[in-house]
C-alpha cells in the first residue's frame, strides 16, 4: 500500500529537482532546449547544426518582431 505513495512522492521530488535545475539555466539556454534540445550523445556536427539553427531561428524571430513593432508604430 505504501509503494504507490512512495512512487508518487519520488516522482514529485524528481520533478521539483528538475524544475529547480531548469530555473537556474539562462533564458537563452531554456529556449534553445525547448526548440532544439541538444542531447549529450549527439555528434559534433548535429550539435553545431542545432546551435546554428536556433541562432537563425532567434534572429529571424527578433527581426520579425522588430518589423511588426515598427509597422505598428508607424501606423499610429
Amino acid at each position: 500500500m505504501h509503494k504507490p505513495e512512495e512512487e508518487r512522492d519520488a516522482r514529485e521530488k524528481e520533478e521539483q529537482e528538475r524544475q529547480a535545475a531548469e530555473d537556474k539555466l539562462p533564458l537563452y539556454k531554456r529556449l534553445r532546449n525547448a526548440v532544439l534540445p541538444v542531447k549529450p550523445g549527439d555528434p559534433f556536427t548535429v550539435k553545431l547544426l542545432k546551435h546554428t539553427g536556433f541562432a537563425v531561428f532567434a534572429t529571424i524571430f527578433g527581426l520579425v518582431t522588430l518589423a511588426i513593432t515598427l509597422a505598428i508604430s508607424f501606423a499610429l
